[in-house]
């Protein structure tokens, strides 16, 4: 018996040592990948598109920033998959679309440089290639390749969707117009003046959320997660914000909230506190933080990943057991509204050249009610091209993921599937996609 395994452990150690050799190319690729990015001296990641032309260096840094990416696609070329683990293979193909995204980067930056540096205010409609500038900032944010005629028509279709259920709303809850639910909706009552009530009030929604997540993720550990004042906020700061514990001096995780003018709409409670701590940012962050992600995935920034999953689970409130009540549903209602006008009016703006007049008309045909972040908003998807369409698009990509593996298969739970996505990290999403069927595939088989 001793002489078999013996001969047995002969013809598996070629394997074996191909496999390790493998894992450890993939690793050593990785790490040459970031160090070779940090040599390149590539500005760190922005959001305002004029900030963003401001920092593209000169030619000849550029050139060397292609050949670099250049080469690297080269040596990316020539890893054999075969013995790779499902982990190496993700990486690999992680590492294949940065590298494309990086040269098309670089191909409209040398394009760009080469007519003179201009930055025209207003967006991208006024630059040289802006078609291909869109299409590069869309996919930047979301990581996805999507037409703007789409991106419009999908907002569209979500403007007419959310008016109709806002309407439905009224009419159930006897009111005559939408004026009239309004008026309603802005009496004192529905605001809360005490910082502490605040907390007070998250608390209760995070003690409700937490008891849904076995049903929903499985069984994990979640960390406390704090709510907090936006400190300085104003009247052109976004609702909320997510800081985990590496990310700010607190020593916590921590949620802020936008207090400006120390008046809270109680029917932001809710969904804010889904889309900011659990099951949004705080478990996603929690759950990747557990699977000591690669060096590749520490540099990453994908708002389509990060931002889709938090818009996707807020529509699973009223199943968690939140926004139960009519006017609190509303109140994400509108939310939601407005992230739909958004890819209109983004779309408008740098694909057909709406002028900001144009987008304040949409607004105010589309929008009732919420006039006062109007200029806000627009501002917002003006100056931020791609940001805003990481939400509704991302949560669009991730819905359709998980209604495509349970029409595959009726038994794949969603506690299953959740905790796949969360556990594949900082990856963009079609990465993910290409993935998905073998990791949550062994997840099952795994549970036995």
């Amino acid at each position: 018996m001793r002489i078999f395994f013996c001969f047995l452990l002969w013809l598996l150690l070629p394997i074996l040592c191909c496999t390790a050799q493998q894992t450890k190319d993939v690793t050593n690729l990785l790490n040459n990948y970031i160090e070779g990015v940090e040599s390149l001296e590539i500005p760190a990641f922005t959001y305002d598109y004029r900030t963003y032309f401001q920092r593209i260096p000169e030619r000849a840094k550029l050139e060397t920033q292609k050949q670099f990416f250049s080469n690297f696609s080269a040596d990316l070329s020539i890893i054999t998959r075969k013995n790779l683990s499902a982990n190496d293979n993700i990486a690999l193909d992680h590492l294949h679309y940065e590298c494309a995204f990086q040269l098309d980067r670089i191909n409209l930056e040398l394009a760009w440089e080469a007519k003179g540096r201009e930055i025209p205010g207003g967006g991208l409609y006024d630059f040289h290639q802006k078609e291909k500038w869109y299409a590069h900032f869309i996919q930047k944010f979301t990581t996805l390749q999507i037409s703007p005629e789409e991106i419009m028509a999908f907002g569209m279709q979500e403007v007419s969707r959310i008016n109709g259920e806002i309407d439905q709303i009224r009419k159930k809850n006897g009111f005559a117009s939408l004026e009239e639910m309004y008026v309603f909706l802005h009496h004192d009552s529905f605001f809360l003046t005490d910082k502490k009530l605040i907390h007070e009030a998250f608390g209760k929604v995070d003690s409700i959320a937490r008891r849904s997540m076995d049903l929903y993720v499985g069984e994990v550990s979640i960390p406390e997660v704090y709510p907090m004042e936006w400190p300085g906020a104003g009247a052109h700061t976004p609702p909320g914000i997510y800081l985990h514990r590496s990310q700010n001096a607190y020593g916590k995780d921590v949620f802020q909230y936008n207090f400006y003018g120390e008046r809270y709409n109680k029917r932001m409670i809710d969904w804010l506190y889904m889309h900011e701590a659990i099951p949004g940012h705080h478990l996603q962050s929690s759950i990747r933080a557990e699977k000591n992600p690669d060096v590749l995935q520490e540099q990453s920034i994908y708002p389509g990943n990060f931002e889709g999953w938090a818009c996707y689970v807020e529509y699973q409130g009223r199943a968690l057991g939140l926004m139960k009540d009519d006017f609190s549903y509303v109140g994400w209602l509108e939310w939601d509204l407005v992230r739909s006008a958004r890819l209109v009016m983004e779309a408008g703006i740098h694909h057909a050249g709406w002028s900001k007049e144009l987008a304040h008309k949409f607004w105010k045909d589309h929008i009732f009610g919420q006039d006062e972040i109007a200029d806000r908003e627009i501002t917002r998807v003006t100056n931020w091209p791609g940001q805003a369409l990481s939400y509704k698009l991302g949560a669009r990509f991730i819905s359709e993921l998980f209604a495509k593996e349970k029409a595959q298969s009726p038994a794949n739970t969603q506690a299953d599937m959740h905790l796949t996505f969360l556990q594949m990290g900082m990856r963009p999403l079609p990465v993910i996609a290409a993935h998905f069927d073998e990791l949550l595939d062994q997840k099952i088989k795994n549970k036995g």
